[in-house]
């Protein structure tokens, strides 16, 4: 996979694995570090939450108002409706689970080939694992993880069909995972949650696979040492960056909550969107502190600001090129 040209504006697509900023941060620090004369722009624009049909939903609004040259796809997590994959699945289930991946197909599908005819050039990464195998708390759900393999195996035929370059997260994760596991069963790159990634090693991990993968040899490549510490996996991300991050979490967790809770008022006027989370909010128990009664109140102080937060990210990636 090649480098980003000169003057790219790259925007990473995905959900919350994206959304929560660690390995792509990491990714355009490097840049920054390295390549900073070549006036290359990295956006995140993960989405708590979302799937592939959000992302084509919402990419007017949100995708491309960065005017992206080059976009990155990551999704499945949430595409394979997690909740239908335990052990013992019904019929039912059963069922929901190949409609799952034929919706997740049809929008990767659909995404790709708008991105390619609007002349961007789209890479994938593969899902990262979902961690049964980790001993922990939290309930497995053993199904996942082919179902992601899966997801993975359609990005391998995505790219063969539109020539596009990927990277496999969910393989190097998964061997670097069991080799972890052979030592201690408890250990894993995916947090207890058994989804998401850790910051400190699995995003870590995940911006050195992606940056070896564009040809960067100097970045060494993570080993079953370095696993077991992260400040050897640790790739810098300086305040100036930490910086622009404060607006953009703003953004995204507005988008969260609006694709979340509010997708079947996705068209109608902004005092209807807020009337629909006041009643929300007036549901849920005063004491409630779920993630969506939080993300709710947020919404409701936040969203006359939208559009301040997206120019202070501008500003502040303004900032980040003249240093």
């Amino acid at each position: 996979m090649k480098p980003f040209k000169k003057n790219a504006r790259v925007v990473f697509l995905g959900d919350s694995i994206t959304s929560q900023e660690t390995w792509h941060s990491a990714i355009y620090q490097y840049y920054l570090d390295h390549r900073g004369q070549e006036n290359i722009r990295i956006f995140n624009a993960g989405i708590a939450g979302a799937t592939a049909q959000v992302a084509w939903l919402y990419r007017h609004e949100h995708l491309y108002r960065f005017q992206p040259t080059h976009v990155n796809l990551m999704f499945g997590m949430n595409d394979i409706g997690r909740g239908d994959h335990g052990p013992h699945p019904t019929p039912e289930q059963i069922q929901r689970q190949g409609e799952s991946f034929e919706r997740h197909k049809r929008f990767m599908t659909l995404l790709t080939e708008e991105f390619l005819a609007r002349g961007i050039t789209v890479t994938y990464c593969t899902p990262t694992p979902y961690d049964a195998a980790m001993v922990c708390e939290e309930e497995k759900l053993p199904g996942c993880a082919p179902a992601l393999e899966r997801c993975g195996e359609l990005i391998r035929e995505l790219s063969r069909a539109y020539g596009c370059e990927f990277v496999d997260f969910n393989t190097e994760l998964t061997a670097l995972n069991r080799a972890l596991q052979c030592l201690d069963p408890t250990k894993s790159l995916i947090g207890p949650d058994r989804v998401h990634p850790t910051a400190e090693i699995g995003h870590m991990v995940m911006a050195r696979l992606f940056l070896r993968a564009q040809g960067f040899e100097e970045v060494s490549a993570p080993t079953l040492e370095t696993l077991r510490s992260p400040t050897a996996l640790a790739l810098p991300i300086g305040e100036g960056l930490r910086e622009k991050n404060v607006p953009d979490a703003a953004l995204r967790r507005l988008l969260a909550i609006e694709s979340m809770l509010l997708l079947k008022y996705k068209d109608e006027p902004l005092e209807k969107k807020l009337d629909a989370i006041r009643e929300f909010i007036r549901e849920k128990s005063a004491d409630s502190i779920d993630y969506f009664r939080q993300g709710s109140v947020f919404y409701l102080e936040h969203k006359a600001r939208q559009e301040d937060y997206f120019r202070e990210s501008l500003r502040l990636s303004e900032c980040l090129h003249r240093r």
